[in-house]
């Protein structure tokens, strides 16, 4: 397991009914649509099933819906078929229903990654545009000589001090 895999794991809490991954935040599950109530005494429970085709709340036990009569079924983390309810793996991919928790981690530190590499992509990006609207200000007010009545320095420095804050905001965040 990868350092980053294993920080997710930490991240991440099990759903009780699906086995899938959740944030630690989630009130509804994603995947089979778990109603979990936060104020059980131990842990997390179900307090109810939300149907993925009408939307209607549905007892924890029950496997169809009581307004639509579909059966209650969920997603695989890792192809996205629907899954039943009680089914010890996908039939689609075969990913066994112990292997949902770790296809959510995984699926969930890809997405962490990807935004990560985004980041860095557009901060190198962002310095470059820092350093060159400083070089025009500097080259701009040496060719001026920094005269008094000369606007296109005076323009460029309002320009350069504007983005200098701009930025330190940014990445400040």
């Amino acid at each position: 397991m990868t350092v980053a895999q294993d920080i997710e794991r930490r991240t991440l809490r099990q759903c009780p009914r699906c086995s899938c991954g959740l944030l630690p935040t989630s009130p509804i599950c994603e995947y089979c649509g778990a109603v979990l109530s936060h104020i059980a005494a131990v842990g997390d429970e179900v307090s109810g099933i939300v149907c993925a085709e009408c939307g209607e709340q549905n007892d924890p036990t029950a496997l169809t819906c009581h307004a639509c009569q579909k059966r209650l079924r969920h997603s695989c983390p890792k192809c996205a078929a629907s899954v039943e309810a009680n089914a010890a793996w996908c039939a689609a991919c075969g990913l066994l229903r112990s292997g949902f928790f770790e296809a959510c981690v995984r699926q969930e530190t890809a997405t962490l990654t990807a935004a990560a590499q985004r980041h860095r992509r557009f901060a190198v990006i962002d310095n470059i545009l820092m350093v060159t609207v400083v070089a025009i200000f500097i080259g701009l007010a040496w060719w001026q000589q920094l005269r008094r009545d000369a606007w296109e320095w005076k323009a460029w420095l309002a320009i350069t001090v504007w983005w200098v804050v701009m930025w330190a905001l940014w990445k400040s965040k």
